[in-house]
């Protein structure tokens, strides 16, 4: 019996379909990994998030810790800084940003003539805090002054 060569005599077999399940468990599948990578993603961001907000409170907590144990009210400051800081200011502002002043003195109608602060400003020829006198006009600092030593 003579031989016969097989890819001549069968038809190729038909394309297997693939079935509707497959494809849907492989959908399934990757729409699962899909949100699990955003998860993690999420998850990761909550955590640096989280992290931020905590440093960030506690910076606060130290700053505030800082400028509890500080008054900021008794700095020293040089002639220029202190006019600079207090020329044109109500007294509200003076005594919000430099405390209370050390004397005052009032018009007849009771609105601020003077006020002292002493030790607040650095003597330039003596290299030690002296006083220095704010002269009021309209109820603004109009002239600062040094009371000599």
């Amino acid at each position: 019996m003579a031989r016969r060569d097989h890819d001549d005599d069968f038809d190729d077999p038909p394309p297997r379909k693939q079935s509707g399940s497959a494809v849907a468990i492989f959908a399934v599948v990757v729409v699962l990994l899909v949100l699990l990578g955003l998860g993690a993603v999420l998850l990761v961001g909550a955590r640096n998030g989280r992290q931020a907000a905590l440093e960030q409170a506690e910076a606060e907590r130290e700053e505030a810790a800082i400028n509890a144990e500080f008054d900021f009210t008794r700095l020293i400051y040089t002639r220029e800084m202190f006019r600079a800081l207090t020329m044109g200011r109500t007294t509200d502002e003076l005594t919000e940003m430099l405390g209370r002043p050390t004397a005052t003195q009032d018009n007849p109608d009771n609105t601020p003539r003077t006020w002292s602060y002493a030790e607040r400003v650095m003597n330039p020829e003596t290299n030690r805090p002296g006083p220095a006198i704010l002269e009021f006009k309209d109820g603004r600092v109009a002239s600062v002054r040094w009371q000599s030593e």
